[in-house]
């Protein structure tokens, strides 16, 4: 059960690492932070998603793939695709339309970054215990 509680610990780390260097008050400023990662390799900007990298890790180091885990994966290659796709149009295209401008516009809660901090390292334990 120690083993547990170390596994989900560290991934609560690594979701506190990854808000720490994307945290920005708008969308715009989130992508800004991804891009100044992504422009310099595409391996450091997946490298910076360490919650991701984790629990890949978990999922292959305890043979887990159940319906927690499923999920956390899910959202989180969502999550990494989503923002490739925005730093493609926004800054290797650059086309930014009226719907894109307004979305880059709106200012991120602070309840979205407890949820990424609280979500996946409930998920996992989740999927540890299931």
């Amino acid at each position: 059960m120690e083993s547990i509680y170390t596994v989900v610990l560290i991934s609560v780390v690594a979701e506190i690492f990854e808000i720490i260097w994307q945290y920005a008050p708008n969308i715009a400023g989130i992508l800004a932070n991804n891009y100044r990662f992504y422009s310099k390799s595409i391996i450091l900007f997946l490298a910076m998603h360490t919650g991701y990298i984790y629990t890949i890790f978990v999922s292959l180091w305890f043979d887990i793939l159940n319906t927690p885990m499923i999920a956390i994966i899910a959202l989180k290659i969502f999550d990494i695709f989503t923002k490739l796709e925005f730093i493609q149009k926004i800054y290797i295209k650059q086309e930014i339309d009226v719907v894109t401008a307004t979305l880059l516009n709106k200012r991120v809660p602070l309840w979205l970054y407890i949820l990424q901090f609280a979500l996946y390292p409930w998920l996992l334990y989740e999927a540890l215990v299931w």
